[in-house]
């Protein structure tokens, strides 16, 4: 039986959605039970209006299919108690132990074949405790048994506390993304073979392929992966062929979702999606990774631009009929001053994010008064609207990920909205997840495609389909042609009855 509460009722934008302020709590502060009253107290009396509480699945299922979810319970009711929602934080990563520099599997629910192997060196543990490490997106038995988890925790806390659950969120980075770790690539087996496998799926023969990759692979199942900074139709195809598993399984995780609990919205976080490791991540195509998500929550560093990523996701999410809305974490940075973390955080709210996420609370509460206040607004502004004005600013994700630099774009961002003052609507091109390389099936389709569609000049003339002034020149052409004919046939019978 689904549980509600009441609460007050919130305050909305013009574009109608609720404007959040959420708390990430952190696992060592959720873990002290006694401080955590006060901490929620804290937040609450500050304006945060939500709290991030992250569920860990290698503590909750040690064994397969039995759960431990106790520990998560009592934490939440805190939360609900406080009068807080709860944006759960599934993190869908396992365990394993290096030994004599080799990865041991621990796990009982996957095993060691299912897991994500870096292509960098991995050093040997300094102690007996286990590392906790993300599963291999290629392997069909670890998402597998991820969905399945995910499933089964969002029905269990959504039952248990109804709305109280303002979304569910996955992740399986370390960064805690919904994405690739950003500091290396997956080179399991698993992985090599959805490359393999995915190569059949773009050229017929592996010549085409060879002569586009400038390789001598025999056939397609000698190919090997590429390396990590291959920034050529190598590092696309791998690109691609990582993308459409990510796709994959957070479209499978937010089906799972649905059949578990369909009021409840289905979140995914993704890191920067314009610096250089957003190659690794695979998050350049994030409009399409968030497609089927009802909240995107894009995480920022102290040196991003809030203004630029703000209006790119406005321009991806916001625009009329879409349910998906956008928040922005990382705002805040511990090292920046007062000042500067409001700023960043009033900017975020003005550019129509409808969450801002911090991982702490500050001694000095400026910030989250002047975040109260614009929460509290009558009629906070939106840009929902204003956002789809004027000429876009076009970026390339190929371009993107040839150089690995989005400063191009927010330099040209800047002058184009006055700073950031004004309002910018920024489209991606996706020139890198659709890319066409020469040999291709895709590219040998474009150009029969292109083919068909260029009439020759025979059907120009004579075309029997054309119409309007088309079909009159074609008709006179014909009537022309025809007369010819028959003048011609004329004077060749005369010139035989003459002889």
């Amino acid at each position: 039986m689904k549980k509600t509460r009441k609460t007050e009722t919130p305050v909305r934008s013009m574009a109608g959605e609720s404007r959040r302020l959420c708390l990430n709590l952190t696992p060592s502060a959720a873990a002290d039970t006694d401080a955590l009253p006060a901490l929620l107290a804290e937040a609450k009396a500050q304006g945060f209006t939500t709290v991030m509480l992250t569920c860990a699945w290698y503590l909750c299922e040690r064994a397969p299919l039995r759960y431990a979810f106790r520990y998560y319970d009592r934490r939440i009711a805190m939360i609900r108690d406080a009068g807080m929602d709860v944006i759960l934080h599934v993190d869908l990563r396992r365990t394993t132990h290096i030994f004599d520099g080799e990865r041991v599997c621990t796990d009982t629910v996957i095993t060691t074949d299912e897991f994500f192997r870096g292509d960098k060196a991995q050093k040997p543990a300094d102690s007996a405790e286990d590392e906790v490490i993300c599963i291999s997106l290629a392997s069909g038995k670890a998402t597998g048994c991820a969905v399945r988890f995910f499933r089964d925790a969002v029905k269990h806390f959504c039952d248990t506390f109804g709305d109280c659950i303002y979304a569910v969120l996955p992740t399986f980075s370390p960064e805690g993304n919904s994405e690739y770790p950003a500091d290396a690539m997956d080179v399991s087996l698993s992985m090599l073979r959805a490359y393999r496998n995915d190569l059949p799926l773009s050229y017929r023969t592996t010549a085409e392929l060879n002569h586009d990759l400038h390789t001598h692979f025999p056939a397609f199942g000698a190919a090997e992966l590429p390396s990590a900074d291959d920034r050529g139709p190598a590092g696309m195809l791998y690109y691609r062929c990582r993308h459409e598993l990510l796709l994959d399984f957070i479209e499978r995780l937010a089906g799972a979702k649905r059949l578990a609990a369909p009021w409840v919205r289905f979140a995914v976080r993704f890191g920067s999606v314009t610096d250089a490791s957003a190659a690794n991540r695979c998050t350049y195509a994030f409009g399409a990774l968030g497609a089927c998500a009802d909240l995107v929550i894009i995480g920022e560093g102290r040196e991003q631009d809030i203004a630029f990523t703000a209006d790119y996701a406005a321009s991806t999410f916001a625009y009329p009929g879409s349910m998906t809305r956008f928040g922005l974490s990382g705002v805040a940075a511990e090292t920046a001053g007062e000042a500067v973390c409001a700023e960043r955080i009033m900017t975020a709210y003005r550019h129509n994010a409808a969450l801002v996420c911090l991982d702490s609370i500050r001694e000095d509460n400026g910030i989250t008064r002047a975040a109260d206040a614009y929460l509290r607004a009558q009629a906070p502004f939106c840009v929902s609207e204003n956002v789809r004005e004027g000429q876009p600013l076009a970026m390339s994700l190929g371009k993107l990920f040839e150089t690995g630099d989005g400063l191009y774009y927010t330099d040209y961002y800047k002058l184009y909205t006055d700073n950031g003052v004004s309002f910018g609507r920024v489209t991606a091109v996706d020139d890198l997840t659709a890319c066409i390389l020469p040999n291709s099936i895709a590219a040998k389709r474009q150009a029969q495609a292109k083919s068909a569609k260029t009439p020759s000049l025979f059907a120009k003339v004579f075309g029997s389909r054309a119409g309007g002034e088309n079909g009159t020149a074609a008709k006179a052409a014909i009537a022309a042609a025809a007369l010819v004919i028959a003048v011609g046939a004329a004077a060749y019978l005369l010139q035989s009855d003459d002889d």
